[in-house]
């Protein structure tokens, strides 16, 4: 997620006590500016999170398509100059994915606690990460980067299980509203109906723009240059694939603006690798399916009682 990976001027350890004191700063931290919300001042999902939206979520696969929601992501001007400007993913690659791990997880998983914990925690990053074009609180980047992240989840979850029936992709599209309306979205922006959804997701294609400051970005998204060692190892070995489902799950009018077309290379191993993993990955066990979820989540936790920067 692009937004929630800017980084931002923050003390070694954040705790929750330390949160709360930095909210309290200024009106627009005020406790209960919004009321009624799941997060308190945050506003209600469409729908609160079913069985299915959970399952879909913990489901390891659902985050084949990660890589192609960030550049969908970054390729929105304002969303892209701040993270060109702001972010850690060439940096500190493994603290940017674990912070994207856990807003995905604990926002739909988490306790009450949890998500106000984390959500919180987000804003109060999002904050500081301010310039003459972008804002990372902009409600609007808000949206984009939680409709890509439905995009690229529902995408990869459907590619290996199949299609859900009309009425539960209905139902689940609404309920993924929670990862806009957890920051500044109210429920109204969130495009109504899957008609809605395409309508907007189209017409936002239209408006990215790759500029050369966003392929550099691109570039560190893709490769990672800043992993340690044995984070490079894993990399020469899932790094060819990602990069393959990247460039054949990208709509093609972007994948052409970062220079990565698809071919009949990519376009073959794309669907070997589709097939094997159609008949595979169903049939391992829970605890591997959602062995990342259930890391992440215990990650969070202990980080959270430790009073652990998060």
């Amino acid at each position: 997620m692009a937004i929630a990976e800017m980084k931002a001027e923050t003390p070694n350890s954040t705790s929750a006590s330390s949160l709360e004191k930095d909210l309290e700063k200024g009106p627009d931290y005020e406790i209960g500016l919004t009321t009624g919300g799941i997060f308190g001042r945050y506003h209600d999902p469409v729908l609160p999170a079913s069985r299915e939206t959970k399952k879909i979520v913990s489901d390891m696969i659902s985050l084949a398509g990660g890589s192609a929601a960030v550049l969908l992501q970054i390729a929105q001007p304002g969303v892209g100059a701040g993270v060109s400007n702001n972010s850690s993913f060439t940096t500190r690659p493994i603290e940017r994915g674990r912070r994207s791990m856990v807003y995905i997880y604990a926002t739909v998983l988490g306790t009450l606690e949890e998500r106000r914990y984390i959500t919180d925690a987000t804003h109060l990053t999002h904050e500081k990460i301010k310039a003459a074009n972008y804002n990372a609180n902009d409600p609007e980047l808000q949206l984009w980067v939680a409709v890509t992240m439905y995009w690229s989840m529902i995408e990869s979850y459907e590619n290996i299980y199949g299609k859900l029936d009309t009425e539960t992709t209905e139902r689940v599209y609404k309920e993924f509203s929670i990862y806009a309306t957890s920051l500044n979205c109210p429920p109204e922006m969130w495009p109504k109906d899957l008609a809605a959804y395409r309508e907007y997701f189209d017409k936002m294609l239209d408006t990215l723009v790759v500029t050369p400051q966003v392929l550099a970005t691109a570039q560190d998204v893709l490769y990672l240059s800043g992993l340690p060692l044995l984070g490079k190892l894993v990399l020469s070995l899932s790094g060819p694939l990602t990069r393959i489902t990247t460039r054949e799950m990208l709509p093609e009018k972007v994948r052409d603006q970062f220079g990565i077309p698809s071919t009949p290379h990519s376009r073959r191993v794309y669907k070997l690798i589709t097939g094997v993993t159609r008949v595979v990955y169903p049939s391992l066990p829970k605890f591997v399916k959602h062995g990342m979820k259930n890391f992440y989540m215990w990650d969070m936790r202990r980080r959270m009682k430790k009073d652990l920067r998060w």
